[in-house]
Formats: structure tokens, sequence, C-alpha cells
């Protein structure tokens, strides 16, 4: 220490004393010879020095009484703005929701990858019940370390916990029966008129359920049905798909215009629901991707009871309205090249598609029984 000024050094070199600051990183500063310079710089460095010291320790202080409720309200709302309305934000809620119950008085500094780790052995058992809380906690401390209210040196104890598949092991695979044409025939004379034009449009083009939703009357043009898949919407090369309408197609339009109310959408009906999610509706006859899979379970259990030799076989696990795309790439398969129907399908791999064509129908093994005694 030089001139009993903190952090200022000197030293001696060629008949000259030269003046350097001891930065906190470790490393020197020169300041030169000026002896007078190298004072006032080093007392205005320490000053500095002082100051930013004191508004860290207060930045720390606030940030150890910072709790995560504060941290889950300032955050949700930038979410929900990102999240697609429908169950994706229904979702989100939800387990925001849980999170203030669970660890909203917990201070932000103070969460750790154990604590979080404990919190999720006890909350979130299954595999996708982990992988999705993984996901949102990650975003939620990336948010809480951006905003300055989480010190970085701390890290992010979302992103630091277990893969799903280290922390609870394979991902189970999905029990869910492929649906038969006869099954298809069975419930399509149990559905109201809207949902039959939903079905026929979804087993002929092997569409999604949430384009299948989006799809419009103005979609509809030179004897073709427009469509981008949206999981390919922000692709930069999107699969753009135009099915020229046969005279099947086109009877199916035609049937979907006389349905009542009037809208600018496909799939329509009378809405009498108009809170919760249905509030977000575009127009009030816009029929939404979850009320869809609700009709289709209807009928489809109403057609179970009904001609239950029909569905034999399915009863612990039956088909979903996915399965009708399914069914449209089994039905295809031969007719048209592998290529095409990946193309139909909007898969980017054809992977994928031979995944839909795959019947899971139950293989029986005959054993014979044991001795008798």
């Amino acid at each position: 220490m030089a001139e009993n000024i903190p952090n200022l050094h000197s030293r001696k070199a060629k008949g000259r004393i030269y003046y350097r600051y001891l930065m906190p990183d470790g490393q020197y500063e020169s300041l030169g010879a000026d002896r007078k310079y190298a004072i006032d710089a080093a007392i205005a460095l320490n000053e500095r020095r002082a100051a930013s010291a004191e508004m860290r320790g207060a930045e720390e202080a606030e940030g150890s009484a910072r709790k995560m409720l504060t941290l889950i309200n300032a955050y949700e709302p930038v979410k929900m703005g990102l999240v697609k309305a429908g169950k994706s934000q229904s979702e989100t809620a939800r387990m925001l929701k849980r999170y203030r119950e669970w660890m909203g008085h917990w201070s932000i500094n103070g969460v750790t990858v154990n604590a979080l780790d404990s919190l999720l052995r006890e909350k979130a058992e299954a595999y996708e019940s982990y992988r999705r809380h993984k996901i949102l906690l990650t975003d939620i401390f990336t948010y809480a370390i951006g905003r300055g209210w989480r010190r970085d040196t701390l890290g992010n104890p979302g992103g630091a916990l277990l893969p799903a598949k280290l922390a609870r092991g394979k991902k189970p695979p999905k029990q869910r029966s492929r649906l038969t044409l006869e099954q298809f025939k069975s419930l399509y004379d149990y559905s109201p008129p809207w949902l039959q034009v939903a079905l026929d449009i979804g087993l002929r083009i092997g569409i999604r359920r949430g384009d299948l939703c989006a799809l419009k009357f103005s979609d509809v043009r030179d004897g073709c049905l427009y469509f981008i898949p949206q999981k390919t919407e922000d692709l930069s090369d999107p699969a753009a798909l135009r099915i020229p309408l046969d005279e099947h197609l086109q009877s199916v339009i035609n049937r979907a215009k006389l349905l009542r109310p009037q809208s600018d959408f496909l799939i329509h009906k009378q809405n009498r629901v108009t809170s919760g999610e249905a509030a977000g509706r575009v127009d009030r006859g816009q029929v939404l991707p979850e009320q869809l899979t609700r009709a289709f379970a209807r009928v489809r259990d109403k057609a179970m009871t009904e001609q239950p030799a029909v569905w034999q076989g399915v009863e612990q696990s039956p088909p979903t309205f996915h399965e009708v795309r399914s069914l449209c790439a089994r039905l295809n398969r031969g007719a048209r090249p592998d290529d095409e129907l990946q193309l139909l399908l909007g898969h980017a791999e054809f992977a994928t598609t031979e995944i839909y064509l795959v019947e899971n129908k139950v293989r029986w093994a005959t054993v014979a029984a044991g001795v008798v005694v």
C-alpha cells in the first residue's frame, strides 16, 4: 500500500516511481508516474468500490427478502402472453397456482436444486409431470435472474434438475388403442352433424386436431383446400398443403355450410358457454380443440355401450380423436407413395409416419395350462 491509501501500490523502475491500483479481480491497473494523479485516482476508485459494495449488499438483502410469490406474480402475465390460448394456457395457470401454494413463501435466493428435487419427488412422481415442471421452473428462474431478483452466481436451480429420463426412468409408452374402420363407422352414426363433418375431413386428409379446428371456409378456393400445419408454420420452410377437392370432400364442405349458426370456421356448432377458455373464441360457432376431443369421447363411449362387440378389447385404453389420423395413414398406405403420405400427415421424417402405420393390436400368445393336481 502506497501513501497509506488502500489498493494503491508503487514500484521503482529505472530510477522512477510508478503507481498502480489493485482491482477487485486481483489485476493491477497502471496509474503512471504522476504521484498526485495516482492518489486522486486511487481515492476515486476506492469510493466507487465502496458504493458498489454497499449497493450490492442492499440488492442482496432485498433479494433475500423477495419471495417466490412476487416472482410468480410478475412472471405469469409475461408467460401467458407467449403461450397459445386454450389448454396450454390453462395448464400453465394451474401449475403456477400450485407453485404459489408450494413455494410462495420461499426466498428467491434461497431456492436450491435440492429443495426443488425434494419438492418434485413428493408432488410430481410421474415422468411427464416431472418433465413439465422442470421446463417451467427453468423458465421461471431464467426470468428471475434476468430481472436481477436472483444472484446469477447461484445458478438456475430448475435447469440444474436431472433430466426426466434420469430422474424418473424411461418415458412410459402411450397406452392407446388404434381406431379401426369398423369402429369409426360405429361412432360416426352416433355423431351430431358438425362432428360428422370433422370426422369426414379428418379421415380424408389426416389433419391434426388443432389444424382441423382452425380451418376456415376462406381456406377453400380454386377447387382446393389450403392449409399450413401449425407445427410447421414457424419453420423457415413450412409444409404448405394444397388438397384438390374431389366430389366427396366438396359434399362435406357443402354440408358444413348448412350448419347453424353461420361461422367463418369449417368446423362449427351452436355454443352456449362463453366463459373460461370458451371466451377466447373468434366467433360464437367456433369449436375449440378440447371441445372436439370431448365430443369424440362422448360418441365413442355411447358407441361402445350400444355396440360392444365392435369395441371389444379396447375398453382399458379407448382410442382418442387423434387416432383418426392414424386410421387415415393406414387406409392410405399402398394407395400413394410413402413421401406423399408423409407430406399429407405433415411429418418431418417418415419414421414418424411409420409410427402411425403400426396397428397396436394386442398379440395373444397361446400357452398351455399347468399340470392338474
